[in-house]
């Protein structure tokens, strides 16, 4: 089986350049490394890397600049042709994702408005009060390009975009808006896209790989913890792991909800391992709360001193978690 998978990518890449099976490995010479040196035939540097098991690739040489990185489908996509990725879903492993999960979305919903934009519509002056209560500033508004839907599939909702690294729409988060009293005026509260939210990095445009990357749960949490990134739930997907194992240069820091500390150890020890041991933190907190919560409810210097919090575990702390003895480390926050 793996034979005829690196078959599909030769059509297209030319001779593999190294093969790993037991890993599920095989590199290329990458197509935009060559273009921009001008070389036909490939630059025999063998930089794109694909990994046939996880589904993914990367160009270890220009990733970042050219967008040579993310899911197989978008590499046969954009350099090969519709035969080769028909017959990729036929071949790939079943640790792969299947046909109709690999969606993608390229735009905002054409009913998107910016709040940067002030009307006099009721809905526009509901969502601003329901940021502002929520202690989201017009700072993080306009920084985020946060904005609303009055009618459509997302009427009455918020909508918080994600942007890839060349500055593309690749996803956008969205909640219903919630008036004074509680009441949600749309529902469900949340109504994501139809599209795989595994096979991109919300809003990768604004991580710096160098520094200190916060894992948080949602993009309410996203939009108030500086480089951080939202797991848009409580799991790491391969694609996720796959880039912070070979981008992130500093620590990593696990912030989801305070009730969810099972799902952050293991988080924890997926990402604990090689050359990121040593560089996973983990911050405990009280309860439900949660980075958006914090911020709500204590500001930002309330939410600065719990991100100041981050701790490494040692292996016995981690130990008796599995045994279902609960951590001593919450960090109890007070006003």
């Amino acid at each position: 089986m793996s034979g005829l998978l690196i078959n599909i990518f030769t059509n297209f890449l030319g001779t593999p350049r190294k093969t790993n099976s037991s890993k599920g490995q095989v590199a290329y010479d990458c197509p935009m490394c060559s273009s921009e040196k001008g070389i036909t035939g490939g630059d025999g540097k063998g930089n794109l890397e694909i990994n046939y098991e996880y589904g993914i690739f990367n160009c270890w040489a220009c990733g970042q600049r050219n967008n040579m990185k993310g899911r197989l489908p978008y590499l046969i996509n954009r350099f090969g042709n519709k035969d080769l990725l028909k017959e990729y879903f036929l071949l790939r492993p079943e640790t792969e994702y299947s046909e109709k999960e690999i969606k993608l979305i390229s735009s905002l919903p054409k009913e998107f408005k910016p709040f940067t934009k002030p009307t006099n519509s009721l809905i526009y002056k509901q969502g601003i009060d329901y940021l502002h209560r929520r202690n989201i500033d017009n700072k993080l508004i306009e920084r985020y390009n946060i904005g609303y839907i009055e009618e459509g599939t997302y009427e009455k909702r918020i909508i918080i975009p994600s942007y890839g690294s060349n500055g593309e729409v690749n996803f956008f988060s969205n909640r219903s808006i919630e008036t004074k009293t509680g009441y949600a005026i749309s529902w469900p509260k949340y109504k994501n896209p139809e599209a795989d939210k595994n096979v991109i990095i919300f809003n990768e445009k604004l991580i710096s790989w160098n520094s200190t990357i916060y894992l948080v749960e949602g993009a309410f949490d996203h939009i108030v913890v500086p480089n951080s990134i939202p797991l848009l739930g409580k799991t790491l997907s391969p694609y996720l792991m796959f880039m912070l194992y070979n981008y992130a240069k500093s620590n990593i820091v696990i912030f989801i909800d305070g009730d969810a500390y099972k799902d952050a150890l293991e988080i924890y020890r997926e990402l604990n391992i090689g050359k990121l041991q040593g560089k996973i933190k983990m911050i405990n907190t009280q309860g439900d709360y949660d980075a958006s919560s914090i911020n709500q409810e204590f500001g930002k210097n309330g939410l600065l001193k719990v991100l100041r919090s981050a701790k490494r575990l040692n292996e016995q702390e981690l130990w008796k978690n599995t045994i279902g003895k609960p951590l001593n480390n919450r960090i109890y926050i007070k006003k």
